[in-house]
């Protein structure tokens, strides 16, 4: 095996599919400060930070299907790889139900935030009551993604994570600029782009789909998947909570600071995006070198994503050491945010070299379906790092004592995932 090719093959396809992610973002953002209101602005920004919330808290939907299904095709079991996307997908529009059910407590909730604001609540109102019906489209495509990845169908998982984002960026265009819709344009914009590139999404795995590996209903495949998801789930949720601290902490130092941590929070979410392309590698090919029992090649790739991972964070530091402060006048014009975006940045320049390793592991974990051990990396690190780093230097380094708890709590991670790989069994 080639390793460095096989790595380059898997990583550049997956962190250009990463990239379309935040961009996505961006364009909502430039569509509705070009042709919408400020009110619209406003609501088109709390609606869809609710839905990343909501969907990435079932993202354990795409990255448990990748182990499972990864170590399935490694043992040849074709009827457990299809067997594992049925279950995923009922899994998927169980949880959508219950979603749809619960929305108009979610949405109540959502608007409580803005009564005094009478157009930006009724742009809200509009936004949330569309997107809310992509949640099962959204959901059987995070299922079908891991489906694809575990398969080793790198090339078409992230197609169609860049077709769902650019479609929805050139629906919801169409419909902001053409038919003067606003905030509902871009929510029928999403909803329009997940339908279809869910039904081709289908499609295509129907034509990849061999009747003959057709598997029943199983509870004991519910219960797999339930296993390797469930501490997923629980980490998920407590990683949000610890990344939706940073508003929360930052408020009691000023607009200015919570503008300023906005800001770095998303270069920290970027420099995440282009390092956890390597992981890909490891979560799509841990699985299957493992059930096939070719330890020495699973040691040896382990290796070469690390040297890869090590290479790209350097890189990623010596940018952001040379263009940082350029960077922060993009985001803001605002001189007190550069400002002291300038004082806080060097956390954020320091983040590549010292997160690369826990973003690679989780891959590695992922990929064997060891997620109870990434459970427990979060549990402690926020129990035994965050809070008691941020709580006691607080009084002394201020909204410092956030980024150096944040950066520690992202490298107890690394090395509890480092103690845990010694008891894995894939020596060589």
């Amino acid at each position: 095996m080639n390793y460095s090719r096989k790595i380059i093959a898997i990583a550049i396809p997956a962190f250009i599919a990463n990239v379309s992610i935040p961009l996505l973002g961006l364009v909502d953002t430039f569509l509705m400060g070009q042709w919408g209101s400020s009110n619209e602005l406003a609501a088109i920004a709390l609606g869809n930070s609710c839905f990343v919330l909501l969907y990435w808290s079932f993202g354990f939907l795409k990255m448990g299907t990748i182990g499972l299904t990864a170590t399935a095709l490694g043992q040849k079991d074709l009827v457990a790889c299809h067997a594992y996307i049925k279950h995923g997908l009922a899994l998927a529009l169980g949880i959508s139900l219950g979603i749809l059910l619960l929305s108009p407590f979610i949405k109540w909730l959502l608007l409580q935030t803005i009564l005094n604001e009478t157009q930006t609540y009724l742009a809200l109102d509009d936004y949330f009551s569309i997107r809310v019906w992509g949640a099962p489209f959204a959901l059987c495509q995070y299922v079908l993604s891991g489906w694809f990845l575990g398969m080793q169908r790198i090339k078409t998982a992230t197609f169609f994570l860049m077709f769902v984002n650019f479609l929805n960026i050139i629906l919801s265009y169409i419909l902001v600029r053409n038919y003067d819709l606003g905030a509902s344009g871009l929510a029928m914009g999403t909803l329009l782009a997940q339908i279809i590139s869910l039904v081709i999404y289908l499609k295509v795995y129907q034509k990849s789909h061999d009747s003959k590996y057709k598997a029943p209903f199983s509870l004991i495949f519910f219960k797999k998947l339930l296993l390797v998801q469930g501490p997923l789930f629980f980490r998920t949720l407590i990683l949000l909570s610890v990344f939706s601290s940073l508003s929360f902490w930052s408020i009691q130092y000023g607009i200015i600071a919570v503008a300023t941590t906005q800001i770095l929070y998303q270069f920290w979410m970027t420099i995440s995006f282009g390092v956890d392309s390597l992981a890909v590698v490891l979560q799509t090919l841990a699985g299957k070198l493992k059930a096939e029992n070719k330890i020495t090649e699973l040691q040896t790739l382990i290796k070469y994503c690390f040297m890869w991972s090590l290479a790209l964070s350097i890189i990623l530091t010596l940018v952001l050491m040379k263009q940082g402060d350029v960077f922060l006048s993009y985001f803001s014009k605002d001189p007190e945010v550069v400002s002291m975006g300038k004082l806080y940045l060097p956390w954020i320049i320091a983040m590549p070299v010292i997160t690369f390793g826990g973003f690679l592991l989780d891959g590695l974990f992922l990929g064997l379906s060891k997620t109870t051990s990434m459970f427990k990396s979060v549990v402690y690190g926020v129990i035994f790092c965050f809070l008691p780093l941020k709580l006691i230097f607080d009084p002394l380094l201020g909204l410092h004592s956030l980024w150096l708890a944040l950066l520690a709590f992202t490298f107890f991670r690394f090395v509890w995932l480092v103690k845990e790989y010694r008891t894995l069994a894939i020596k060589a």
